[in-house]
């Protein structure tokens, strides 16, 4: 067994802001995985001494899914207010609409 772990990390600016940005500041490599291996040390040496929870601790936990809920009758969403649609009501819609849907979304996808 080798004495050393080589891992390849993603760092999203969307999923960790605040890790994206102390890292994006450093000008190497070599400087990135120092500041990760200090900011790591750091927070293990926190939840042995007591000062910091480990974020592990909260995911830990058995999942248990949410009761399921007891199917509802289709009298029972008329009473709610709600208008049942078929496939066949959308014939009044234009002919068009999804070449102007997909000419407007075009410009997001190129």
């Amino acid at each position: 067994m080798s004495d050393k772990i080589e891992m390849t990390v993603t760092i999203n600016p969307l999923v960790s802001p605040l890790l994206f940005e102390r890292l994006s500041a450093c000008t190497s490599a070599r400087h990135r995985a120092t500041i990760l291996r200090s900011l790591a040390e750091a927070t293990l040496r926190q939840e042995l001494t007591g000062y910091a929870r480990a974020p592990a601790q909260a995911t830990t936990q058995a999942y248990s899914p949410p009761p399921a809920a007891a199917a509802r009758t289709p009298a029972a969403v008329d009473n709610e207010g709600f208008q049942v649609l078929r496939v066949d009501d959308s014939g009044h819609e234009s002919s068009g609409f999804g070449d102007e849907l997909g000419g407007q979304l075009a410009g997001y996808f190129e």
